[in-house]
């Protein structure tokens, strides 16, 4: 069962990731691989809430027409030194303007989620082997940040009297 992080509470909720190979929604949030997109408009037009998944090496301008239509994007992190959902949570947040949520998956460590959240992200799917107590205390591991970023644009020194 996934162990869902979001809003510093943990919540047992899977996905399940629609491909072009499985079309029907079994339970669980329904994710559409951005690759597949094309072949399920028909959801989309259906005002039932869908997300889209995104690969680390999809590219966002692909999809920048249709974003709006979703209330979750989820970002696959293969492996934990890919680090191009990073980019990609950044500019969904700050190119895109994207208000919805914003979720982490695959392989999500602990000590990844304050620079993800930093980033745009705000859900997090936690790898098995992490503790979800960790993961809430990981969100805060720092009170000052020098750097504007997605969360909180202002950088330190403008805050400044």
């Amino acid at each position: 069962m996934a162990r869902l992080l979001k809003n510093n509470e943990v919540f047992q909720e899977e996905y399940q990731l629609l491909g072009a190979e499985n079309s029907e929604n079994e339970s669980g949030t329904l994710l559409i691989q951005a690759k597949h997109l094309n072949q399920h408009q028909t959801l989309l037009q259906q005002n039932q809430p869908i997300g889209l998944f995104l690969d680390s090496d999809d590219e966002l301008e692909d999809y920048e027409d249709q974003l709006e239509k979703f209330e979750l994007i989820a970002i696959n992190f293969p492996k934990f030194m890919d680090g191009r959902g990073y980019s990609l949570s950044r500019l969904l947040r700050d190119r895109y303007q994207f208000k919805g949520d914003i979720r982490a998956v695959g392989d999500v460590l602990v000590d990844q989620i304050f620079m993800m959240k930093r980033c745009g992200f705000s859900s997090y799917y936690l790898r098995d082997d992490q503790k979800a107590e960790d993961a809430i205390k990981a969100l805060d591991t720092f009170t000052l940040r020098y750097q504007g970023s997605s969360d909180d644009p202002e950088p330190l020194y403008r805050k400044r009297a």
